[in-house]
């Protein structure tokens, strides 16, 4: 049977919340080279969070007077943009660009209750990382089943945070802000298809990319100067994506997505953080080893859906996914530890040439691990437990087939 779903349905929501696992916020799709032809497509989404939680040391507020415990929103609104480019050379040979953002996050927490008729900071988190990539991408197709692609990504990443209370111990005031810094990463894969069953599965791995960031230290505004260097060098991580659909009627397709990321292998530990770390390891063991931003396992995700064309120029979908977190403990920066989602959309066909894609995802998340080790002397988990967390992401699709 010969089946002609419109397939650009299937990728109306390449994004992964970033508080869901570390600063993951794109899945990094390559699905708009794997389009038939000559292929061009703009995704708009927008991301509306509702991410909160309860901070610590209740019972000694309480006694001063304070009655409301609730951090308030931690995570702002954000937009975001994906974009991408295929040309089909010739029968055997394509060329691809693709723009995404796939890391991230952005923390603005400020708690301030009431204390004597008097509003008082407490503590406070301000925390804003963000990347841009942008692949080029080379394929060879010796036969129009198969296609064999690798490319290289251009890739800046920068970021900025701020914190604020006694639960940070020697880093009470301390900020950090991380320069621009622009890096390239290689990326390779393959698909097989059979177009008459709408049949495609497609593998792609990406390779770490490694930045050395200019960073500036403070605490309380004054510069930190303890030892030389002042560059961070981050390597934001490899991941494997994996892609399988297939057509079950002429008019019903299932699809199914999965996702590797290894984050177990990323951390941000800035110079002078870490010479404040290794001077007070002798005297408070326990802190040895400590890093700014690191994860202790790595992240996996998944998605299945399914497809309806109803006419030739309507279509909708249901989905599902899964993710698994990075299994770090609940902190203003890690209010919630993966999460499971529900999505839905339809794909309008205006004619031969065009579509537009809308759908929306409800997200829930899951609570992150307490953090039960209270002989640290320092910690950045100033949450005692974070709400029923959710958000909610909607998506435009454009596509152009020329």
């Amino acid at each position: 049977m010969k089946y002609h779903l419109c397939t650009a349905c299937l990728y109306v929501l390449p994004i992964v919340y970033s508080h869901a696992a570390a600063l993951e916020q794109s899945h990094q799709s390559v699905s708009a080279f794997l389009q038939e032809n000559n292929y061009a497509e703009i995704t708009l989404l927008y991301l509306e969070p509702n991410v909160s939680g309860q901070v610590q040391y209740q019972q000694q507020l309480r006694e001063l007077g304070v009655t409301d415990f609730s951090t308030g929103d931690l995570v702002e609104s954000k937009h975001f943009i994906n974009a991408g480019l295929k040309l089909q050379l010739s029968p055997q040979l394509s060329f691809g660009l693709l723009f995404d953002q796939p890391f991230g996050g952005r923390v603005n927490y400020q708690y301030t209750p009431e204390i004597y008729a008097e509003k008082i900071e407490i503590e406070s988190s301000h925390i804003q990382f963000d990347s841009r990539n942008m692949t080029a991408l080379i394929g060879y197709q010796p036969t129009p089943r198969w296609n064999f692609f690798t490319g290289i990504s251009w890739q800046d990443f920068k970021g900025y945070l701020e914190v604020f209370g006694q639960d940070y111990a020697v880093f009470n005031g301390y900020s950090v802000a991380f320069e621009r810094d622009s890096a390239l990463g290689w990326l390779t894969g393959f698909s097989y298809q059979i177009p008459e069953y709408a049949f495609k599965t497609a593998v792609t791995y990406r390779a770490k990319i490694k930045h050395r960031l200019n960073t500036y230290e403070h605490t309380q505004h004054t510069l930190l100067n303890l030892v030389p260097e002042n560059q961070s060098v981050v390597e934001t991580p490899q991941s494997v994506n994996a892609h399988l659909q297939t057509a079950i009627s002429t008019h019903n397709l299932v699809y199914a997505d999965l996702r590797w990321v290894n984050w177990s292998d990323f951390s941000i530990q800035p110079p002078q953080f870490n010479a404040v770390i290794a001077a007070y390891a002798p005297y408070v063991p326990e802190i040895s080893g400590y890093q700014l931003i690191s994860y202790p396992k790595d992240q996996w995700s998944a998605k299945i859906g399914w497809a309806h064309r109803w006419t030739p120029t309507w279509v909708s979908f249901i989905e599902s996914s899964w993710d698994s977190g990075t299994g770090n403990t609940v902190s203003t920066l890690n209010p919630s530890d993966g999460f499971s989602s529900f999505g839905t959309g339809v794909v309008y066909r205006v004619n031969q040439k065009n579509e537009i894609t809308f759908g929306a995802h409800y997200l829930k998340f899951r609570k992150a691990k307490i953090n039960t080790n209270t002989d640290s002397a320092v910690s950045f988990a100033s949450l005692a437990t974070s709400n029923n967390n959710n958000a909610l992401v909607y998506g435009l699709r454009l596509a152009h087939r020329f």
